[in-house]
């Protein structure tokens, strides 16, 4: 178990986790849409105009060459123009300690020199990652760190911009580095309440605070965010499912099924 009072003077360590789960470059058509409503976390780079989303109840237009910050309590539906295509490199991510907000982020990625450095790695490993140059789940060990650090410091400089915060909760934050460390087995909330000396109830309604989202919905859309990335990079069904903590295929399958 981590020691929470040694967090308290290193912080900065449980803040370094990330994980990228779809990253790449690629034209919108008019057909697409994409509902952010399964927790998840999205970084924009608009490239061209065309595209809009939906927040609050009124419709916005992407704005080319800026950067936009999607949190996943943000319930945003970025879309299409019906006969005008737009550009844009994107990421998915989990990004520890998270960012909680209700609205979209927006910023120029040019307002200082390492934000601008940041969004060109961001930028380069899009494009790489869209070529099917580079695949997520293969990527060496020094460029996943250097593209979810790129992303991480965009994320923060964002919500930074905005007035958002991240999460503060230590117990919280440490928690979900202990979930992703465990993902490929079974954990419940008894296990991780216990490494805090709280009740299940008492850790709970301190997660739920913090993340507006309980333990166990936050564990099950990061398993099968994590199953559809693996997935998409071609890892059977039987590996995937034994990766992200079910007991086999079909029960894997069952649960995309009903988060459909």
């Amino acid at each position: 178990m981590r020691n929470i009072a040694q967090n308290r003077c290193g912080v900065k360590n449980v803040s370094e986790i990330g994980k990228l789960y779809n990253y790449g470059k690629s034209a919108v058509g008019e057909d697409w849409v994409y509902i952010n409503s399964k927790n998840l976390n999205r970084l924009y780079y608009i490239h061209s105009d065309g595209g809009t989303y939906s927040f609050g109840g009124k419709d916005y237009r992407f704005i080319p060459d800026k950067l936009y910050f999607l949190p996943y309590t943000a319930k945003i539906s970025p879309r299409s123009d019906p006969n005008n295509y737009f550009l844009h490199s994107y990421a998915d991510f989990e990004l520890i300690p998270p960012i909680t907000a209700y609205a979209p982020a927006i910023c120029d990625p040019n307002t200082d020199e390492m934000m601008s450095s940041a969004c060109r790695v961001f930028l380069d490993g899009a494009v790489m990652a869209s070529e099917k140059r580079i695949n997520i789940s293969d990527l060496s060990d020094n460029l996943t760190t250097l593209c979810t650090s790129a992303i991480k410091y965009l994320a923060h400089r964002v919500a930074e911009i905005n007035g958002f915060l991240p999460v503060s909760d230590e117990i919280v934050i440490d928690s979900l580095e202990y979930m992703l460390e465990n993902i490929s087995r079974s954990i419940t909330i008894k296990e991780i309440s216990g490494r805090y000396f709280l009740t299940e109830d008492a850790f709970i309604r301190r997660f739920k605070k913090s993340m507006c989202i309980t333990p166990y919905a936050w564990l099950k859309t990061v398993r099968l965010k994590a199953a559809r990335s693996l997935l998409n990079n071609g890892k059977t069904l039987d590996y995937t499912a034994a990766a992200v903590g079910y007991s086999d295929a079909a029960a894997l399958l069952h649960a995309m099924k009903k988060r459909l």
